[in-house]
């Protein structure tokens, strides 16, 4: 209702809950033709539920037959994402936002009558769309003693011929988020387990039997007490995710963020694991002629560590990222607060990481998966003042494609050799040592020794003998 400065009434709407299509409504905007080959009638044609109430969100297909006099010249739907031929002689509703209505209209004549067309997805004319996904379900809050929790999925109508669903966990913008992942689903029901306190959405999506959605349903979910969720760096982290950020930031193209004037913003919970990296990539659009520069920090440009200050030179295509390729500073490993800045505007779709191979990769030795033995420290890289049998186990390792010619230990001693024997467990069964007698140094050291015989699938140690005393940083293959 509607009122003036006076509190009289104006004007009133109403609008109803409706269920599913079961009648159709025709409203011309005249009755009457002039018969001058030229003159036309546009016809609003709408879907009614079983009390008459209109159906906001139908998207039913009707087929359009004229008799008499007149021809059918056109069909529309006023949905931009529909190509079925305008000159056919169905078409879908299209369910408008509110109380738009659904429409076919004959805009302009033809010299010949509309015949059946097939779409572009080869769909029947006796379908029956998805025209809604309800998610129901008494409990919307996770919390760490109720890690997952089931919801009740029902397509309307019950005999829609189109039954393809996908369930996402999305943040509010639609972008998926690290909060939550679906466990199983199927028509009747979907499991959502939770992976850290947020808020986040369940959408359940339908395309229809074409290469868009068309229906989306979503209801918001919580949670509490879990702790934070982890990211993963090895896939694409989109920009629109960022949980902390100072200055003009805001969500930018196709997922992800905005920067501008010395705006920042920030990426919590990264996790590169043991092994980590160094090497990231960027999607950047920049309006410029000129080159720009970025940041990247290792914590907040505030009070963390500058991993990058970078230059991108791309000659910009309009609203279209670019993807760019950098090396940082160091190698981040374990779990990282990643930060963004620029004073320039940028729009970043988002962030990945390169994967380093175990294989190749410098393996620090606090990070083993096992060590056990009579004498040793673990701190943060290196295990220290290691004795007599001691075993560092480095796990699995997959050699099929190259096998290594050597093998690299980094470490320090103040005896003159220790010897170390490289253990290498064949998935066969069959085993492999290679004994490495490394000499004494003062400072971590690199030294090399011969890897032949390994080759294949298997795991690896390094068996450190008696009369060992010696502090170890990493182990490599090359």
């Amino acid at each position: 209702m509607a009122y003036d400065d006076k509190g009289n009434e104006l004007c009133r709407d109403v609008q109803r809950s409706f269920g599913d299509a079961a009648a159709l409504f025709l409203a011309p905007d005249k009755t009457e033709l002039k018969a001058d080959g030229s003159d036309m009638i546009f016809v609003e044609i709408s879907a009614l539920d079983a009390n008459g109430t209109f159906v906001a969100d139908a998207n039913n297909r009707v087929k359009v037959e004229v008799s008499g006099a007149g021809r059918l010249v056109g069909l529309d739907n006023g949905d931009s994402t529909d190509y079925d031929s305008y000159k056919g002689i169905s078409r879908r509703l299209f369910g408008a936002v509110e109380i738009s209505p659904e429409e076919f209209t004959a805009p302009c004549p033809f010299s010949y009558e509309n015949k059946p067309c097939a779409n572009d997805f080869d769909i029947p004319d006796d379908e029956i769309p998805i025209r809604r996904i309800d998610i129901t379900g008494d409990e919307k809050n996770f919390a760490a003693e109720r890690r997952e929790l089931t919801f009740g999925l029902k397509i309307l109508p019950e005999n829609a011929t189109q039954r393809d669903i996908v369930m996402r966990v999305t943040n509010v913008v639609g972008i998926t988020s690290n909060l939550a992942v679906i466990k199983s689903f199927d028509e009747n029901s979907v499991t959502v387990e939770c992976c850290g306190d947020g808020e986040f959405y369940l959408r359940a999506q339908a395309k229809n039997g074409t290469d868009k959605f068309h229906v989306i349903s979503a209801v918001k979910l919580t949670a509490s007490g879990l702790g934070k969720a982890f990211s993963d760096p090895y896939s694409m982290i989109m920009g629109g995710l960022f949980s902390l950020g100072e200055g003009r930031v805001t969500h930018g193209i196709q997922q992800g963020v905005n920067l501008r004037d010395g705006a920042w913003c920030g990426f919590e919970k990264v996790d590169f694991g043991s092994i980590g990296s160094d090497t990231v990539t960027l999607p950047i659009f920049a309006n410029y002629a000129t080159p720009v520069r970025f940041q990247i920090w290792d914590g907040t440009p505030e009070n963390g560590e500058l991993l990058g200050d970078f230059e991108y030179s791309k000659k910009p295509v309009w609203l279209t990222y670019q993807e760019e390729t950098y090396k940082l500073k160091k190698t981040l490993r374990g779990i990282h607060t990643i930060s963004l800045k620029t004073e320039f505007c940028l729009d970043i779709q988002g962030f990945v990481f390169e994967r380093r191979q175990k294989e190749s990769a410098e393996l620090f030795a606090a990070n083993a998966e096992n060590i056990y033995g009579d004498r040793f420290t673990v701190g943060e890289d290196a295990v220290t003042g290691i004795g007599n049998n001691v075993n560092i186990c480095f796990g699995s390792f997959d050699f099929t494609e190259k096998a290594p010619e050597s093998f690299v230990i980094k470490g320090r001693s103040k005896l003159i050799s220790n010897s170390i024997n490289l253990l290498y467990k064949n998935e066969d069964g069959s085993e492999v040592r290679v004994l490495a007698e490394f000499a004494g140094t003062e400072d971590y050291t690199e030294r090399s020794f011969s890897a032949e015989g390994i080759k294949g699938r298997g795991t690896v140690e390094l068996v450190f003998l008696p009369g060992s005393d010696i502090d170890l940083m990493s182990l490599r293959f090359e």
